[in-house]
């Protein structure tokens, strides 16, 4: 059942109130006073506490909370004597190293002597041609590679039938290696070895009889003496690559897959026309001049109303929106069904309000409290005797 505020007392302080009263479905639910406290606010300090820090919190309901910080490794929490903070350092600090070396074997050590740390060896090894000596803190890396001088090879025009030069090799003075038989015009073929008469100088044409396909790189003519004549094909389609061919003009293309001039194909001219408006979908009409027409439809999704109005003109109007509306009764203790203004959706639609207490749709245990059929509210039980219009119901439409 509903109470209205006008039913309970006044009181002028928290010592007149027992109970503070809320509603849970349809049960109330009664508060003591005296659990319903004032706001508490908090002082925070800091204090030592060993390696480790502590953080307090004191309540104005003299309640204590602590939280403590646990310094980790290689870490110190250090507080700053008044309680109101505590420094977070490292205490790692780095190491120093002195370098030396030794001799081992063939091989010198290169020791790494920390000075608080592990120590560190590194050892270099000679390989073949290679030797590696210490002294003091010195290490010399030398080849063992016999070093000599050519002083001559021959001086008659013999030829060598093998030269071969190991080690390090300086030269001075001129190293003629020329084979006899040579002439103007002619150089030493690498391949046989023998002389071989340089090309005619120029080049007298460059000629593509056969199409070929394109490399991306471009003919180079070297020597440029003389009279050059470079000739290109004609471009013939595909992949092959030459000239454009003649025979072209003002409304044609190069078919890329015949190589010939073709005539662009002709277009044609659309009329657009809106048709007469069937169901909720209105046409649009392209006619073409010469080919074939073409119909498009406009259809009317939620919310949308498409008018055709002439043969050129569509209206979209939107129809989407919430309306609310309020009808108001007087409750008699008796009467259990309503006339509405308007026909609900849906019982969901409703908000009902008696002597201005929200009415839920159901009760505890699911069964409806109204029901609404056409333009009829009707309660499952009558609504008690309210004032002049004390039951309102809203309608979301």
């Amino acid at each position: 059942m509903a109470i209205k505020f006008s039913q309970f007392t006044v009181g002028s302080s928290t010592s007149d109130i027992d109970y503070l009263v809320g509603y849970k479905n349809t049960d109330n639910i009664q508060i003591p006073v005296g659990l319903v406290g004032t706001n508490t606010t908090y002082g925070i300090s800091t204090a030592q506490s060993g390696s480790n820090e502590t953080i307090t919190l004191t309540g104005s309901d003299s309640s204590t909370d602590v939280i403590t910080i646990t310094a980790g490794s290689d870490i110190s929490l250090t507080d700053d004597g008044a309680g109101n903070g505590f420094t977070i350092a490292s205490t790692v600090v780095g190491d120093t190293y002195t370098i030396g070396t030794s001799t081992n074997g063939s091989s010198v050590d290169v020791n790494l002597d920390a000075a608080a740390g592990a120590d560190s060896n590194i050892t270099l090894t000679p390989v073949g041609g290679i030797t590696i000596t210490q002294a003091a803190d010195v290490i010399t890396i030398d080849s063992t590679a016999v070093n000599g001088t050519v002083t001559s090879v021959g001086t008659s025009t013999t030829a060598l039938t093998a030269l071969t030069l190991s080690g390090t090799v300086t030269t001075s003075g001129t190293l003629d290696l020329a084979k006899t038989g040579g002439a103007a015009g002619q150089y030493i073929d690498g391949a046989t070895g023998a002389w071989t008469n340089l090309p005619a100088s120029g080049v007298t044409s460059v000629d593509e009889t056969t199409p070929g396909t394109s490399t991306g790189i471009p003919i180079v003519v070297n020597p440029t003496a003389g009279n050059v004549l470079v000739q290109s094909m004609a471009y013939a389609g595909g992949a092959n690559i030459g000239h454009v061919p003649s025979g072209g003009s003002a409304g044609k293309y190069l078919d890329g897959a015949a190589g010939a001039w073709t005539t662009l194909p002709a277009g044609d001219i659309y009329t657009l026309q809106a048709g007469t408006k069937v169901g909720s979908s209105v046409p649009i009409n392209l006619d073409a001049a010469t080919g074939t027409d073409s119909v498009v439809s406009l259809t009317e999704g939620t919310g949308i109303t498409l008018t055709q109005t002439s043969a050129t003109e569509i209206t979209i109007d939107g129809s989407a929106g919430t309306t609310v509306i309020k009808d108001q009764f007087t409750g008699n203790n008796s009467t259990t069904a309503f006339p509405l203004s308007v026909t609900p959706t849906a019982a969901a639609n409703l908000n009902i309000f008696i002597s201005g207490v929200y009415q839920n749709s159901v009760d505890s245990g699911g069964t409806a409290n109204y029901t609404v059929s056409g333009t009829t509210l009707t309660f499952v039980t009558a609504p008690p005797t309210t004032a002049a219009n004390g039951i309102e119901v809203v309608i979301t439409q």
